[in-house]
């Protein structure tokens, strides 16, 4: 271990090694001091908090970092982002080890395929939580219950003992278990369900916190059951030989023996927060705000030196460069000067001619559409049918695009517009109105570290617009999507409140199923914009009128080369996402009363989430009330109660996702082939008589799964109450033959 060879390194009489500074040992003593103290116990604790907090010190005080390479399938859990709502961070921005840090502390650990596991701790005498600090089990305490242990020395001489589920079964554990936790299916049979080991805090290797199942069995009595153990370590022997004790093949990490957990059995809670993982929050928001800070300083020094000299050629910047070794700077003050001189003489001309240019451009200013051309279309091909797709304003929605946007010269770019020209024909703000609006988006702790310097963004092209503009950008050699208040309302200060709110809420919501927050920009509050992450295939609605709807869930995976989608594969799998989402936002009570395909954007996997929230979908449901729902913006998706003037609900959600489910079987509106009596197409106001009195509903296509057709009848029930709830949906899809829901995460 580093730190245990560096005290060997300075103790030994024949090697010369320099003394280190007063500072360096004082730091040096007290990391040794803290690694050895720990290390005496590492045996009996599982406090990797401290762990992770002491590696992560360690890396700084020296300047450097381990990255900790580890996946994460699932969405990050309410357990651990409540804990970074008060510091205003968000969870994917925070330094790995933290990351690590606030799982294990949440009671996490690392179950299949990056899904994380629940983790249960012991109750108090009081019934009360404990902290994750004391899982592990000593050897005495596994001696105890007669458990066969192998002791096995390490390349240092450090003994490590180790007992396997063959020699320690669910008896003998259950009674000195300090965890439970859910169930996983990866097995590590071959590897110890217990053992000591230490825990190295120089940062080579990180501790993990890993279940595995292991399986016990007896043979002569015909019985088997179940254990589950917390390992520390990624590295797992699958051929190990329990026989064997050779470090060099195999070592034993520590290892945290739990049984399942069972709701029945009263003896386990969720842990409860420990103070150090605050407070590590509380130093890295502090460093974060202050490097901040330090940033925005030296960028202004730089804009600024950039704005005088951008003119000035590479020689004459390198002839600035002063010469220690060089004995005739003095003739370096005349060139100085002459280049000052030409430099602003030639300042000057550029001024009065770009001022005479911009008055000529004015009395010839192109429209609003003529500043931002539309890019070429895509030639079609049946091969290259994906990459035909435009939005509706004629623009290419797609991959291809963005690439092109990113490998394009900076003039071309620069030509599309800039921050500073938006900003430029924006209203101009009234200040003393917005003073509060604005005071109010600064100090706000949830969007203070989320913010972009506006001149960052390079806007491309307009790709929707309906209650926003959504524009095209790029922000670092990346593409992304701005919202931004329509022009004829960015002096109303009462939709900006209310787009503010749109920015905290996305800030807030974290989920794979719902439309990725990036940050947010402005020069003034009516610039002010919601920068999210740019999904390629555009809004499902879209998706689905290009395709091919004639494709039943028998049909074979090669015709999707043509374009098509089944309910087999591509549409079970959107149901998925979206309901997911759904689960999301209702767990949060948060209704999101918009819910339609077009609101359903598409990345170029073909992952669904969830964008598009109304006014309504930004309150809680406590918040409610019928003067938010008296103009339903699509009340073809609207559940008759809500027609009525009733409160937007959870049901009502439902109600809307059984429309969207219309749609992604025929690929088309719903009614949109309801007819009069007389053969005509139904206007509108009929279509909506008949929803609103509960029995109108919108035609499936005849190659529908019965099971799909079951689960729309349920969700478009004119009682709310008779609908499911989002889970039941996803209950329902789990139920449907030859559809295995194991690998998705809820």
């Amino acid at each position: 271990m580093l730190i245990s060879a560096w005290l060997l390194t300075v103790e030994t009489p024949d090697q010369q090694v320099p003394m280190p500074s007063a500072l360096s040992l004082l730091t040096y003593v007290a990391v040794t001091t803290v690694f050895f103290t720990y290390q005496a116990t590492a045996t009996a604790s599982t406090d990797f908090v401290d762990v992770y907090y002491q590696i992560y010190k360690n890396q700084a005080s020296q300047f450097k970092t381990t990255t900790v390479k580890y996946e994460i399938s699932q969405d990050i859990p309410d357990e651990v982002t409540e804990k970074l709502q008060p510091f205003g961070v968000n969870f994917s921005t925070l330094p790995d080890l933290l990351q690590r840090a606030l799982i294990w502390d949440s009671g996490f650990a690392f179950g299949d395929k990056g899904s994380l596991a629940k983790v249960y701790t012991l109750c108090t005498s009081n019934n009360s939580s404990a902290t994750m600090e004391d899982l592990a089990l000593t050897q005495r305490q596994v001696a105890n219950t007669s458990c066969g242990i192998k002791k096995c020395l390490t390349d240092d001489s450090t003994a490590i003992y180790s007992s396997f589920s063959s020699d320690c079964g669910p008896s003998q554990l259950n009674n000195i278990a300090q965890c439970a936790c859910s169930s996983v299916k990866t097995t590590a049979n071959t590897i110890p369900v217990w053992a000591t080991g230490e825990i190295s805090l120089n940062g080579s290797v990180i501790p993990e916190t890993i279940i595995r199942r292991h399986t016990w069995n007896n043979y002569t009595a015909g019985r088997s059951a179940l254990l589950f153990a917390i390992h520390t370590s990624s590295v797992q022997i699958e051929d190990a030989n329990p026989d064997l004790c050779d470090s060099k093949d195999q070592s034993y990490s520590l290892t945290i023996p739990c049984i399942e957990y069972r709701a029945s059995d009263d003896r386990w809670c969720r842990p409860k927060s420990s103070t150090l993982v605050l407070k590590w929050l509380k130093e890295y928001v502090t460093a974060l705000q202050a490097s901040h800070s330090a940033e925005y300083e030296a960028m202004d020094s730089v804009i600024s030196a950039d704005t005088d000299f951008n003119n000035d050629d590479n020689k004459n910047t390198t002839s600035l460069q002063l010469d220690a070794r060089s004995s005739h700077w003095r003739n370096t003050i005349p060139v100085i000067i002459v280049g000052a001189a030409a430099m602003i003489v030639t300042g000057i001309a550029v001024f009065l001619y770009l001022r005479q240019r911009s008055e000529i451009q004015l009395r010839s200013k192109p429209t609003k559409y003529e500043q931002y051309p539309k890019q070429p279309r895509f030639q079609k091909t049946p091969n290259n049918q994906l990459n035909g797709r435009e939005d509706i304003f004629g623009n290419p929605h797609i991959l291809r695009d963005c690439i092109e946007i990113l490998t394009s010269s900076p003039l071309s770019l620069s030509q599309t517009g800039t921050a500073e020209s938006h900003a430029s024909n924006s209203p101009k703000p009234d200040c003393s109105k917005d003073a509060d609006v604005l005071n109010t988006l600064i100090n706000d702790p949830q969007l203070k570290h989320a913010q972009i310097p506006f001149d960052r963004l390079q806007f491309h092209h307009l790709i929707a617009r309906g209650a926003h503009e959504v524009w095209l950008c790029v922000l670092r050699d990346r593409c992304v999507a701005v919202k931004r208040l329509p022009k004829d309302e960015r002096k109303n200060l009462d939709e900006i409140r209310a787009f503010i709110e749109t920015i905290r809420l996305s800030a807030f919501l974290q989920h794979s199923s719902i439309l990725s927050f990036i940050g947010v920009a402005w020069s003034s509050l009516q610039d002010l914009c919601l920068v999210t992450e740019y999904l390629e295939l555009g809004d499902l609605q879209d998706y689905l009128r290009q395709s091919n709807p004639n494709r039943d869930q028998r049909d074979i995976y090669e015709d999707f080369m043509s374009f098509s989608l089944s309910w087999k594969s591509e549409k079970m799998q959107l149901l998925l996402d979206i309901t997911r989402g759904l689960i999301y936002l209702h767990r949060k009570r948060i209704i999101h009363g918009d819910l339609k395909t077009r609101n359903v954007l598409l990345s170029a996997d073909l992952d669904a989430k969830l964008t598009g929230f109304g006014v309504v979908g930004y309150r809680r449901e406590n918040q409610l009330d019928k003067s938010h729902t008296s103009r339903p913006n699509t009340p073809f998706w609207t559940a008759p109660e809500v027609l009525a003037g009733g409160t937007p609900s959870r049901k009502a959600d439902i109600y809307s996702l059984g429309i969207l489910i219309t749609e992604l079987d025929t690929h088309r509106s719903p009614y949109a082939t309801a007819l009069t009596a007389r053969g005509r197409r139904m206007p509108p106001r009929q279509v909506l008589q008949h929803i609103m009195s509960g029995h109108f509903k919108p035609c499936l296509s005849p190659t529908c799964p019965n099971e799909i057709v079951d689960l729309v009848e349920l969700c478009l029930q004119p009682d709310p109450d008779a609908r499911p709830s989002a889970s039941d949906v996803v209950q329902a899809i789990r139920s449907i033959p030859g559809f295995n829901l194991d690998e998705f995460s809820l």
